[in-house]
């Protein structure tokens, strides 16, 4: 066991995988897609950000400030598809300080139901 599992044909973990995941909280599962699938993925996540137009800046950040300032959008997100930027995407007055694209740090929440 350790953190890097392979897919298998039926989806099934082995008991040492979930103990892995148990252990450490995550597992990487090597081949769980195609890189067709992959780019695929890359490629709707690029055409969501840009046309992400944020009427609120929401920072997805574990500090207590910004868990003030962005829960009504973070707590809404649930039921769509939501940006999230990097704790420091932007400057000290406001601008983003890089390209959207690269401000980006989640996409989030309910991609499962609303995207192909």
């Amino acid at each position: 066991g350790g953190w890097l599992t392979h897919a298998t044909k039926d989806g099934s973990l082995s008991q040492s995988d979930i103990d892995a995941y148990n252990s450490l909280g995550f597992l990487a599962i090597a081949d769980f897609a195609s890189a067709d699938e992959c780019a695929s993925l890359r490629e709707r996540a690029e055409a969501i950000v840009d046309a992400f137009e944020p009427e609120t800046i929401s920072i997805f950040s574990t500090g207590e400030k910004q868990k003030k300032t962005t829960d009504a959008y973070f707590l809404a997100s649930g039921n769509n598809v939501s940006c999230f930027f990097e704790e420091k995407a932007f400057d000290e007055s406001g601008t983003l300080a890089v390209e959207k694209s690269k401000s980006i740090n989640k996409i989030g929440h309910a991609l499962h139901d609303i995207e192909p």
